[in-house]
């Protein structure tokens, strides 16, 4: 059962944290870890400001069980299966890179995860802690 809906356009960095402040007070009185919450929002949209020059949409819908974080750009995406691949290995050996390693944290914390098909769109779903 959808509770709430939230659509922002064009969503800069005064605006993410805006988001994130938002999102810090539906988490603080319900059953979800806050800071994997925040770091979900934070990898999904650098993602997307850093390889997209175009604008950002994020949307989230608040279930009763559930959180799903939808982040748009108009870029040129990436190949989205080759990325949710990475494993544990793969991470150990490319720790000191300064990238790459944000799909993996997100993966780590959400129960679902998905991308269209070019890539310049994902939705993640973050269930309840029981």
């Amino acid at each position: 059962m959808l509770i709430e809906k939230k659509v922002y356009k064009n969503v800069n960095k005064e605006r993410i944290e805006e988001i994130s402040a938002q999102l810090e007070k539906w988490c603080e009185f319900r059953p979800y870890n806050t800071f994997e919450v925040i770091v979900v929002l934070y990898e999904l949209y650098n993602n997307a400001i850093k390889y997209s020059d175009r604008p950002v949409d994020v949307i989230l819908k608040f279930y009763k069980n559930s959180i799903v974080i939808r982040v748009n750009d108009q870029g040129e995406g990436f190949n989205a299966k080759e990325r949710l691949k990475i494993n544990t290995c793969d991470l150990q050996k490319n720790i000191h890179k300064p990238c790459g390693r944000g799909i993996y944290i997100v993966k780590e914390f959400v129960s679902e995860i998905y991308y269209n098909t070019k890539g310049n769109n994902v939705i993640v779903k973050i269930k309840a802690e029981r």
